[in-house]
């Protein structure tokens, strides 16, 4: 018997059929463990980066007051995809680590789900990965849970090194260790909120790569796709914020509607733009499932 022929039939005869098998989550979140925990810990290491920053930072500010003109300019601040004061350790912290987010996220959200298929496709193990018995949407529909899995280490690494590194400098401040103008203050709900908001964007855009995914197998026309649609998004919003002719793009884009900045600051989630972002992913995650599951695949 082949190594695969083994796998098969292994895969085949360890586990009844039910929709609560979770054989294909667990077997791929063990070996995928690294991935859950790095980004979420490199999303903490830049947050206590920042803290090491601020002290110097903030004095920086106040002996130069053109400085931090420039740096709360319209144009300045609509490439970065919000109003933040950044002359507040949450503005400075916000708008330097949700930056650095979202350009991780249009990465992840891209590759990731992509990958999900692309990969069996290439490595001509699709045969094997299907053999489990169990629907393919339901196949389709574990792995990309590992994906979601993962996805949410990265907005609890953000609110533990938020609230760590808060803390850390009034009392460093406190006992006479470093030098601040003004106590560090942080909207912890807001902060709660915005991470939510960050997770939401990971599933909802993560979802519409999946199902570029699923229409098109192949890796190189999958990513093409998924970057067009998902950097795509991130571009007309930068876009829009720029110029007051084209704001409409902006109404295209996920980015558009769960603004983290903006929610940091006002401790608010407008449910309809919630609701419109949500509904999408499903609506994309429904579609991927439906497709894979219907569409003749070649082993």
């Amino acid at each position: 018997m082949t190594i695969i022929q083994k796998e098969k039939s292994e895969a085949k005869s360890s586990h009844g059929v039910s929709l609560f098998n979770l054989t294909i989550y667990t077997k791929f979140l063990r070996k995928g463990w690294l991935l859950a925990i790095l980004p979420g810990l490199v999303m903490a290491a830049f947050g206590f980066l920042m803290m090491a920053i601020w002290p110097e930072f903030e004095l920086l500010l106040a002996a130069n007051p053109a400085f931090n003109d420039l740096l709360n300019n319209p144009v300045y601040q609509a490439l970065l995809g919000g109003a933040s004061d950044m002359s507040t350790y949450q503005g400075f912290f916000s708008i330097e680590l949700f930056v650095i987010v979202e350009f991780l996220m249009l990465f992840l959200a891209v590759f990731l789900p992509v990958r999900i298929i692309s990969t069996e496709v290439e490595k001509n193990t699709l045969d094997i990965a299907l053999s489990y018995p169990i629907p393919r949407w339901h196949f389709l529909a574990q792995k990309y849970l590992v994906y979601i899995s993962q996805m949410i280490f990265i907005p609890v690494g953000i609110i533990i090194s938020a609230v760590v590194t808060t803390e850390g400098l009034n009392y460093l401040n406190d006992e006479g260790l470093i030098v601040l103008a003004t106590p560090a203050t942080f909207n912890y709900e807001g902060l709660l909120l915005s991470a939510f908001a960050m997770f939401i964007l990971f599933f909802s855009l993560g979802a519409l790569s999946l199902l570029a995914a699923a229409l098109f197998l192949e890796s190189g026309r999958s990513l093409t796709a998924a970057g067009i649609l998902c950097i795509g998004m991130w571009i007309i919003n930068s876009i829009g914020g720029l110029v007051e002719n084209l704001n409409f793009l902006q109404d295209f884009s996920f980015f558009h509607y769960l603004k983290t900045h903006v929610i940091l600051d006002t401790g608010v989630i407008p449910f309809n733009d919630l609701f419109i972002v949500v509904f999408t992913g499903v609506l994309a995650l429904i579609g991927a499932c439906y497709i894979f599951n219907r569409r003749e695949l070649a082993f």
